[in-house]
């Protein structure tokens, strides 16, 4: 159902949904006759009458303020800046330390799965034992006996018997050929094999006391 406006300026009818913008018998423009249209002008009005009297409340407050008031609002607000910036600090620090505890932890796994396998490993406590037999024959030339001719026994504890058979020199430079026994242990703590006893032939080459909890 179509409604008219009534012009203001002469009175004559005017269709709302005639297309005209203007009263077609004084040309004067319908949106000042319109009450919807002076509706929505008035609220435009009235809000940004609103935002400039709260914009002049606050400068007029601002300028209010004493010098002592300025200066304590002013330091509140450097405090409220500090506070937060220690916040923000102690928020990634607290994450950077749980990064290093998950690293740290998943190191210590690491060295623990590590430990156990070589623990038990007579192929590396087999490898560690020749190259204690050669050093200490030093500067005697040394040959050991491949893995196959080599008898590596576990003794539990991270401990290993390897014995077997060195070809090198005596005294007399002639070649030889002598057995020897190696008492392994590997250190969790060192990360690494250590001889606790070797002999070669009829001589005791190295004996030490090995700190078990090591």
């Amino acid at each position: 159902m179509s409604t008219t406006i009534t012009c203001r300026k002469c009175g004559a009818h005017n269709l709302r949904s005639g297309g005209r913008s203007r009263c077609w018998n004084c040309n004067l423009p319908l949106s000042a006759s319109d009450p919807a249209a002076r509706a929505k002008k008035g609220a435009i009005l009235l809000g940004f009458t609103l935002l400039v009297g709260w914009l002049v409340l606050g400068s007029i407050e601002e300028s209010s303020l004493t010098d002592a008031e300025r200066a304590q609002r002013a330091a509140q607000a450097e405090a409220s800046r500090e506070l937060r910036a220690e916040q923000r600090e102690a928020e990634q620090f607290a994450k950077e330390s749980e990064k290093i505890r998950a690293e740290a932890a998943k190191e210590r796994e690491r060295k623990e799965a590590r430990a156990a396998r070589l623990c038990d490993d007579d192929v590396s406590a087999h490898s560690y034992a020749r190259r204690e037999v050669k050093r200490a024959l030093e500067p005697r030339p040394a040959k050991t006996a491949p893995r196959d001719n080599t008898l590596v026994l576990p003794l539990g504890d991270c401990r290993h018997l390897v014995t077997g058979y060195v070809d090198t020199r005596n005294a007399f430079n002639a070649d030889i050929r002598a057995w020897y026994a190696a008492w392994m242990y590997y250190s969790r703590t060192l990360d690494t094999w250590i001889v606790e006893r070797l002999e070669i032939g009829d001589a005791t080459q190295i004996n030490r006391l090995i700190d078990k909890s090591s």
